[in-house]
């Protein structure tokens, strides 16, 4: 009998994010995270809230270069666990 698949890996990242000010650039970004398969949850409120991310390592590298430019250099720097 063939075991079932592992659950893909998960890791979480928290990052200040400008979120709060435009519904319409909030929604369009949550509707970007739900396609990526990435959960979210703020941990502080304010202007720039901390929010904590939770996904597949290579879908949490995406965002963060997409919508945050960052580097893949920086992205190690910071995160390097999603390169583990």
């Amino acid at each position: 009998m063939i075991p079932p698949p592992n659950e893909p890996k998960r890791e979480k990242i928290e990052r200040l994010t400008f979120m709060g000010v435009d519904p319409d650039m909030d929604k369009e970004f949550q509707d970007f995270l739900e396609y990526m398969g990435i959960s979210y949850s703020i941990k502080e409120e304010g202007e720039w809230p901390l929010v904590e991310y939770e996904g597949h390592p290579y879908d949490i590298k995406g965002m963060l270069v997409s919508r945050f430019g960052m580097t893949q250099r920086e992205i190690g720097e910071e995160y390097p666990q999603l390169f583990s």
